[in-house]
């Protein structure tokens, strides 16, 4: 676990990062059957009322299936671990939904994971939005390890801070926030590594939200509690 935590900083610090597609207009199943996803008219995708997606087999053209009257074939596949709408604004798994916030983009949404980034794809200002099976007081404990691993690594240390905050996302309570901001020298240049950990408890999962950017004017101006704060946990 400590080493996950610490390839997603790394990851999130360092120039290039593995790409995930998504927001994908099909679905396959269990079996490897394609299915186009049914979406509302605001491209929305469409569940039924157990949460399962609302899709359409395809036939061996890759066309939609009509029923005798020609109607689609509409059908229930399982929720996969997370759903992102078409128009790539809103993202959906069960323990959470976040509607992405204006200036923010949506760059990996795969399994439990998703990636936001401020501005576009190539922005170096990320959020990483994951939850883990382990209790909050370990997952706290291997976030001050990998924050302790830069203080003791950079030579010039900006940021060293934790403090005890409160999120408007309901009764969400601890909430410790990691902060670190440092600069050093990396084969001749100037590298700043800037990241902030929002560690939580919220519908009986525990949140590690690394927030991470690249430069010194990009940690200090980024929003980045309001994204968390738009997120929807559920029970």
């Amino acid at each position: 676990m400590n080493r996950k935590i610490i390839a997603v900083i790394c990851l999130m610090l360092a120039a290039s990062f593995i790409f995930a597609s998504c927001a994908k207009n099909t679905k396959k199943d269990k079996d490897g059957n394609e299915y186009i996803v049914y979406t509302d008219e605001n491209g929305e995708t469409v569940t039924d009322k157990e949460g399962s997606v609302v899709v359409v087999p395809t036939n061996y053209q890759g066309q939609p299936v009509t029923r005798a009257n020609g109607e689609l074939a509409t059908q229930t596949i399982p929720v996969p671990a997370i759903n992102v709408s078409q128009n790539g604004k809103k993202v959906d798994c069960k323990a959470y939904t976040l509607n992405i916030p204006d200036g923010w983009v949506l760059y990996t949404g795969i399994d439990d994971y998703a990636q936001l980034r401020k501005g576009d794809e190539d922005s170096d200002i990320k959020i990483d939005i994951r939850y883990y099976s382990e209790g909050y007081d370990e997952i706290l404990k291997q976030a001050k390890e990998v924050k302790k691993s830069f203080v003791d690594n950079i030579e010039d240390v900006i940021v060293d801070e934790e403090e005890e905050i409160t999120l408007k996302n309901g009764e969400i309570s601890p909430v410790t926030k990691l902060s670190f901001l440092g600069k050093a020298e990396a084969n001749g240049k100037e590298v700043t590594a800037g990241f902030v950990y929002y560690v939580f408890q919220a519908g009986g999962h525990t949140y590690a939200i690394p927030c991470a950017a690249q430069s010194e004017d990009g940690f200090k101006n980024t929003d980045f509690q309001s994204v968390i704060e738009a997120i929807e946990f559920k029970n």
